[in-house]
């Protein structure tokens, strides 16, 4: 039995709320989505009781969020790199769904497959590097220009295509549905999505869609060889999060060795390490990565105090 599977029954006791406390990362995309979505509706809807029509939400409001064709449009509203990929409209609820079950799914499965700290940065690079590209091909291809005031590009789409690259070229043979015939292969599943999203971008949709979704998949493909090789693309961007949540976690007040060890015989303080559940998740993803010999002594006492009190829940 390999180290990390000496504390597995530790995570799964400690995770009353297993849906929230070991995917927060897939819940807080999803979260994000459906807000975004939910105020689309709301702005919409105002418009129902003003004189103006709906068209003039979709001129008005939605070119703050897509990601503009126009480069020259884009280059006043740069954040709509990022705002692009949580937009949809409250025309498109059924898009909406369907993104969100996507992005459930392979987000799920890359958790599995890589551990923490990966689905958001994915996510991130398959939209920009979408995002990019298309801007590109406005640009560049003539047969697409010129674009229209308010012609833009806005879903998920991007990003959940780079999040089921990256998970099947990390596991391919990963299995979901286990009860049917051993479960059927992540890569037959990651075909039947890119099947269907990328006949939109040849079909009626124009081919810029289908350059950036192909640019998403490049994306999710280069993440995943990299991290197979050991460069975690991903981990500037947790750390840059640690360090901003970190501007609003009060600080501790320091102890002053030199007091203390003026107050008698006392023994000189040591410091307990504090267990949690996500501590011990991220020590057993160094373990995956690194091998058990290069925990710190601090993280070898966690999943020993860990162990411990797994087994006497």
């Amino acid at each position: 039995m390999g180290e990390t599977d000496r504390y597995s029954d530790y995570r799964r006791k400690r995770s009353r709320m297993p849906l929230v406390y070991e995917n927060g990362e897939l819940i807080s995309l999803l979260v994000i989505h459906v807000v975004v979505f939910m105020l689309m509706v709301t702005i919409r809807l105002m418009y129902t009781f003003t004189p103006e029509t709906s068209n003039d939400f979709y001129t008005e409001i939605v070119p703050w969020f897509h990601l503009p064709a126009d480069a020259s449009v884009f280059i006043s509203r740069p954040w709509t790199l990022l705002s692009y990929m949580f937009t949809e409209t409250g025309a498109t609820l059924i898009r909406l769904i369907t993104n969100m079950v996507w992005l459930f799914t392979f987000g799920y499965i890359l958790r599995e497959v890589a551990g923490y700290g990966k689905l958001i940065p994915v996510f991130l690079y398959g939209g920009i590097v979408g995002g990019l590209l298309y801007l590109a091909s406005y640009s560049f291809i003539a047969s697409l220009q010129p674009a229209g005031a308010f012609t833009g590009m806005m879903g998920a789409n991007t990003g959940v295509i780079a999040v089921a690259v990256a998970a099947t070229v990390l596991n391919p043979n990963f299995r979901i549905f286990p009860m049917i015939r051993g479960g059927i292969p992540i890569w037959i599943l990651t075909v039947i999505f890119l099947a269907i999203d990328l006949m939109g971008g040849v079909g009626n949709i124009n081919q810029a869609y289908f350059i950036a979704h192909c640019g998403a998949m490049g994306a999710g493909l280069i993440f995943a060889l990299l991290y197979r090789n050991g460069t975690d693309t991903g981990e500037w961007m947790n750390r840059l999060y640690s360090r901003f949540m970190g501007l609003f976690t009060p600080q501790k007040n320091k102890v002053s060795s030199r007091h203390f060890y003026e107050t008698g015989n006392r023994a000189p303080y040591t410091k307990t390490p504090v267990v949690t559940a996500s501590r011990v998740d991220e020590i057993l993803d160094k373990i995956n990565q690194k091998g058990f010999d290069q925990l710190t002594r601090e993280e070898k006492e966690i999943l020993k105090r860990a162990s411990e009190e797994g087994e006497g829940l």
